[in-house]
Formats: structure tokens, sequence, C-alpha cells
């Protein structure tokens, strides 16, 4: 079985996995409610990943948890609170827009913050990692090792249930 960080080395081609009934990469509303649990920047590979979580998705119902792989990134820009307080970071607006040989990839989210990635392939993988529950954690009520303990890592086992792609390049 998978590791979710497997997704950002590029072995897995989305070919062989099923399609989407809704597809964020296009229809980006559908991502509204999930929420951004981490980003990963690999410098050595110029690929970023935004994991979510998925089980307060209103669109995204079929598994609990999202991976959004950003190839060829050009940028990579996080704008919001310096707090410290553990935060459920919500998805209240997608953009996607194709720009001179680029996507421009931006997530408004809620309380206060803005994720844009500008990059020349952006891939989502739609899984279910088992064991993590029904509901998402408590992040008021919790220490972020309890967190972790609910909520998808980069070292969870998943199982595929859909994935897309666009490609600036095509």
């Amino acid at each position: 079985m998978m590791k979710i960080g497997d997704l950002l080395d590029g072995s897995t081609g989305n070919t062989r996995f099923n399609g989407l009934q809704f597809d964020p990469l296009r229809q980006p509303v559908v991502l509204q409610e999930s929420q951004i649990l981490e980003v990963l920047f690999d410098a050595v590979t110029n690929v970023a990943g935004v994991l979510l979580e998925l089980r307060q998705s209103i669109d995204l119902d079929e598994a609990n948890t999202g991976v959004l792989v950003c190839r060829g990134l050009d940028s990579l820009a996080w704008q919001g609170s310096t707090s410290w307080e553990l935060t459920a970071w919500s998805i209240v607006g997608c953009e996607i827009q194709h720009m001179d040989g680029s996507i421009c990839l931006t997530l408004s989210l809620s309380p206060s913050a803005t994720l844009k990635l500008t990059i020349t392939r952006v891939e989502f993988y739609l899984i279910d990692v088992p064991r993590i529950g029904e509901a998402p954690p408590n992040y008021a009520k919790n220490d972020r090792a309890k967190v972790a303990s609910y909520v998808a890592g980069w070292d969870s086992h998943f199982e595929m249930v859909g994935a897309s792609s666009l490609d600036a390049r095509a």
C-alpha cells in the first residue's frame, strides 16, 4: 500500500485511476469547506504538495483526504496569520487561472489567509485514509500530537478513489 508522500515523486501516473464525479481542477468551487492540513515543498524536485482534509467537504464526500501535487513550481506564497495556535484552515475560495504557460492556483482560507502557487502542472488525488475516523478533530481542545492522530499525514497509507490533472503545456 502506498503512502501519501509517494504521490509527490511522480512515479504514479493518474491515467490508471478512476475519474472524479466532482473535479476540483475543473470546478474549483468543490474544494470549499475542505481544510489545508499541510504544505510540503521539495526543493530538489521543485514539487509542492498540499494535503487536504475532506471530511467537512460538501461535494468531495467519497473519501476523507485529498492531495494537490503541484509540479514545475515557479512560486509558492502564504499570506496570513502568524498565530501559534492550532488552526483548521478552511478553503472558502479557489481560483485556477492559466497564464503564459503557467497555472496560478489560489486558495482563499478562513480564518484570513491565502495560499498561492504558480506551477506548470497540478494533479489532484482523492484518497481514503483508513482509521482516522468520521469527523476531523477539534483543534481548540487537543494538542498537536492528538490532532495528528485524527488526520492524514504524508506517511499515511491510503486507497486511491480518483484523480485528475491539469497541465499548462497541454
